[in-house]
């Protein structure tokens, strides 16, 4: 099919639309949308339009909900509604457990892709992290509890992702890892399946970066929480190596419900030179000065930031936690360690930071792949799978 009018749905549980990851991505596909033609609108508990850049904020329609809290089932009686009273012809579900889907399906007959922005089972992860924070040294038969808390939390999860796949008319992911993951997961044959890999498009940036302007800092940016970026681990390889680079420093852009946290933890280990800088809608000028991004999460679905940072002369190191991860730098170009091996990570720091020749290989394999998540690349992508898909 070829859409004249296209819906995204964003989680009713989440903050209002603003500038995050998930928003960009829809932001510059409708973008991309709207210029084959295509009207677009956008369904979110609400609007933070001050946060929006202006050039995208005449791009689509925007059609909040009622209200800011609401259920899933009221949220899909919404988005059925704003499907029968502008024609919409196809629905993208940008993330997000969207329960009550079938009432949606009951309102139109336009076909429903959904997308997972993240690694497939996060969840399981999520969970994990929780209680091995809180339970490790306090939880009698900690090993044997652990393992069924796994075991329940992913037949639940399963349950849902399931549900969820037969809601819908394709199921988008990150990666071609993921899409193996996820059909073996849950019994599917991948070759027949509805399950699709599309990359997250990226602006790129309008030329190579002036290497000029690169200092000596390390970078991280992104949500300052726990579960699943694990800055503490960041922190205690900052210590390994700050005696050693007393003319590198740490920048940490972002905020979240960890930054009290990690911040007392940098004063009790006495660590300089690290620089907490807060939220930002536009890091375009911390990649501009930093040599290399540093990522320790415990998951990640696909790590915008990295292509990011790549696109921005920035060398990532991650550890390798997921195949989003791994193929974005396997690609393109960075350092993966074991996870999550921190004395490893440490070293592959060192490494970096003690060789500016090593930096610059790393750096011409980075620019040989600047234009890979083009949005014209992946927009291709998408017209592509719209053709396989017919209305119902």
């Amino acid at each position: 099919m070829q859409p004249r009018s296209i819906l995204f749905l964003h989680n009713p549980r989440h903050a209002p639309f603003s500038y995050g990851g998930i928003e960009r991505v829809t932001l510059m596909l409708s973008e991309w949308f709207r210029s084959r033609g295509i009207k677009v609108y956008v369904v979110a508990n609400a609007v933070d339009a001050d946060a929006i850049p202006e050039r995208y904020r005449q791009q689509v329609v925007w059609l909040p909900t009622p209200r800011r809290k609401i259920s899933y089932r009221d949220y899909c009686l919404h988005a059925g509604e704003c499907c029968r009273k502008y024609d919409i012809d196809l629905i993208i579900c940008q993330g997000g457990y969207l329960r009550k889907i079938d009432v949606l399906r009951s309102m139109t007959d336009a076909p429903i892709l959904y997308c997972n922005h993240s690694q497939p089972f996060w969840e399981v992860a999520r969970s994990l992290a929780g209680y091995d924070r809180f339970h490790r040294h306090i939880t009698p038969f900690y090993h044997l509890s652990r393992a069924y808390k796994k075991w329940k939390t992913r037949r639940r999860i399963l349950r849902r992702y399931r549900s969820l796949y037969d809601s819908v008319d394709r199921y988008v992911l990150l990666c071609k890892g993921y899409v193996g993951e996820f059909c073996n997961a849950l019994g599917i044959d991948a070759d027949r399946s509805k399950a699709v890999a599309i990359y997250n498009p990226t602006a790129s940036a309008a030329a190579l970066p002036d290497m000029s302007k690169k200092q000596k800092r390390l970078l991280f940016v992104g949500r300052l929480s726990y579960a699943d970026k694990r800055i503490d681990r960041l922190l205690r390889v900052w210590a390994r190596l700050q005696e050693e680079f007393a003319d590198w420093s740490l920048d940490i852009v972002g905020d979240g419900e960890e930054r009290a946290e990690l911040e007392r933890m940098a004063a009790s280990m006495s660590l300089r030179r690290v620089n907490f800088c807060g939220a930002t809608t536009d890091p375009t000028p911390s990649y501009e000065h930093a040599s290399i991004l540093c990522m320790t999460s415990s998951y990640e679905g696909w790590g915008m930031v990295i292509v990011e940072a790549q696109q921005r002369g920035v060398i990532p190191v991650a550890f390798d936690c997921s195949a989003g991860v791994h193929e974005v730098i396997d690609s393109c170009g960075g350092v993966l360690v074991e996870p999550f091996d921190e004395e490893s990570y440490a070293e592959a720091l060192r490494r970096l930071m003690s060789s500016p020749e090593l930096r610059a290989e790393h750096l011409k394999r980075i620019a040989a792949c600047h234009d890979l998540y083009n949005i014209d690349r992946i927009g291709a992508q998408w017209e592509s799978l719209f053709a396989s898909i017919e209305r119902r």
